[in-house]
């Protein structure tokens, strides 16, 4: 069990940045070595996202059952304009060599405990970017929340990383308003040597 764990407030950009290392990793890696971990949620999908590609929907009932069966990892309440929550079943964190999770940056430590039971390892990406650059990223994704719901969700959501979680994390990547591309490619570049530590290839038979 290998996980590139990001983490960083809403709005930051991290569902996008995780599908951009995943494209990216599809060209140095064979197909399938990197996947992304599915979110279960108790909200609808949004407008940008694919149910069973992006998100696993379900209902509160649901939710709080999954959890109680210890079947939804790392569970958490995002507070907001629209409060839901969000966590993973097991079986995401399995379902290829290296895989990529949003996960909340206080559950990363537990993430490491869970992976070095297996000799796994955890490389974890904080994701970071301005207040006005959050709301407008917010804005575009969930077009029917008012300015002021916006504004609610980004001060729910402060951005700040205690001192103390510094050393949880490997990179800290600033997603810059209109230079996504280096951002991606910043962040791809001091991830790559992890996924070449965990990568082997078969060897050739020789005659």
């Amino acid at each position: 069990m290998n996980i590139v764990a990001v983490s960083g407030p809403k709005g930051a950009g991290k569902d996008t940045l995780i599908k951009a290392l995943i494209k990216k990793a599809e060209q140095d890696f064979p197909a399938g070595f990197v996947e992304r971990a599915i979110i279960t949620t108790d909200r609808i999908p949004r407008l940008d996202e694919i149910p069973g590609q992006d998100i696993e929907s379900v209902s509160r009932e649901q939710f709080d059952e999954l959890t109680a069966r210890q079947e939804i990892l790392f569970p958490k309440t995002i507070s907001g304009a629209i409060e839901y929550r969000n966590g993973v079943r097991p079986s995401e964190l399995n379902k290829a060599a290296v895989v990529i999770l949003n996960i909340v940056g206080s559950y990363v430590p537990q993430l490491k405990e869970l992976t070095e039971k297996t000799n796994g390892k955890v490389y974890g990406i904080f994701l970071h970017t301005g207040k006005v650059q959050r709301a407008e990223r917010i804005g575009r994704r969930e077009e029917l929340l008012f300015p002021e719901m916006i504004s609610s969700t980004v001060e729910a959501d402060p951005g700040r990383i205690d001192v103390r979680s510094l050393k949880n994390f490997d990179s800290f990547i600033e997603n810059r308003e209109g230079f996504f591309e280096r951002t991606a490619e910043q962040a791809y570049r001091e991830l790559k040597p992890f996924l070449q530590s965990i990568f082997k290839p078969q060897a050739s038979h020789g005659t």
